[in-house]
């Protein structure tokens, strides 16, 4: 490479996953650079560029041959992406979006409204581009989507279902989790917290009643409302979750326990590496009820899944709960293993089992 060689601009064109020729920049020498060099082109607006490499999408011909240098180049093979719309309704405005994954460039995607006249929606694109595609019908806001495929032939069908949705629970749920609370320095369980909320299809909405509300809860679909369980509730709690369409409707019942006893969560753990290699820092956040810490080497491969015990034992405060980090040091970090983790309260423990990576210092083992 040298100062005024040409090398051509491509843009990629986001429909169809393509790129397209723009211009020719030429290299200049620039000392600001990291290299000293510098690519100068007029283009006729930003966008996605590339430059340094054959575009996906084009192949290059070389002669060897006579001399000639500069060769041709031609197009990979395209092909048309056809969505069939099944149960769609001529003269209904929709909202039709498209993604495509192009190999070695990311994604892309696209969006329009339109009103269906009865034909597949078509656009050309080059093979082996992932397309997926989801229709929102805008007078209810119905969104259906359809499998993902790989344009492989020309063309390549792809179908997106329309009509009547079932009435049905794909998912009713009504799960429960310990609220832990600092009594007198002590972890207790005061109240559990209730997820209400369902996952299904053919209605709006569905309406959740239990004697832990006072009004009936109404919810989309894949939604979920907190409720306030307390010990002085009756237990089990009930509830009952009912769906309506048009015709019918579909009703479930569920209980759900009180919880009065439950181990720490230890929450999101992980481990650094100082410049001294018998250090080890480690840091967790969002771990919950959980009173103390204590650790434990525990070699790799070894039968003995307690471990050596390892000095650094840590009383937790709430604060310290949500996020807290301390340096352990041991000449056994030196050695391949895993560090054990032990969190406990007046209902038990929890242990978590940290790799550890012999002979790491500082940043590049974290």
């Amino acid at each position: 490479m040298k100062e005024g060689d040409a090398i051509p601009l491509w843009i990629l064109d986001e429909e169809t996953g393509l790129w397209v020729y723009e211009s020719n920049g030429f290299v200049e020498k620039n000392a600001a650079t990291p290299t000293g060099w510098a690519l100068r082109a007029t283009t006729s607006h930003f966008t996605t560029f590339n430059c340094d490499i054959n575009p996906p999408g084009l192949t290059r011909n070389l002669s060897v041959n006579g001399g000639g240098g500069g060769g041709s180049r031609s197009r990979a093979e395209n092909a048309t992406v056809s969505i069939q719309l099944d149960g769609a309704a001529e003269g209904q405005r929709y909202l039709y979006e498209h993604r495509m994954f192009i190999p070695g460039l990311g994604a892309s995607s696209r969006a329009r409204e339109f009103t269906y006249t009865g034909n597949n929606i078509e656009f050309t694109t080059r093979k082996g581009v992932t397309v997926s595609a989801t229709i929102t019908d805008l007078s209810n806001t119905d969104r259906r989507s359809g499998d993902s495929e790989v344009v492989s032939s020309d063309p390549t069908l792809m179908y997106i279902d329309l009509g009547d949705i079932p009435l049905e629970f794909v998912e009713s749920s009504i799960r429960s989790r310990p609220v832990f609370e600092w009594v007198n320095n002590v972890v207790e369980i005061t109240s559990n917290t209730i997820y209400a909320g369902a996952v299904f299809s053919g209605a709006d909405s569905v309406e959740i009643s239990s004697s832990l509300i006072s009004t009936p809860l109404f919810l989309g679909s894949g939604i979920y409302h907190e409720v306030e369980y307390l010990p002085t509730d009756p237990n089990p709690a009930s509830f009952t979750l009912k769906i309506m369409g048009d015709s019918e409707e579909k009703e479930v019942s569920e209980t759900v326990d009180y919880i009065d006893s439950a181990v720490p969560d230890p929450g999101y753990m992980y481990l650094g590496y100082t410049a001294t290699p018998n250090e080890v820092h480690v840091m967790w956040q969002n771990m919950e009820g959980a009173e103390a810490v204590t650790f434990y080497f525990v070699p790799k491969d070894s039968p003995d899944v307690e471990g050596t015990y390892i000095d650094g034992d840590v009383l937790l405060t709430e604060q310290l709960n949500r996020e807290h980090s301390l340096m352990l040091n041991s000449p056994l970090f030196q050695n391949e293993g895993y560090l054990r983790v032990v969190v406990s309260n007046q209902y038990g423990f929890e242990e978590t089992f940290l790799p550890l990576v012999s002979g790491c210092v500082g940043l590049e083992c974290a």
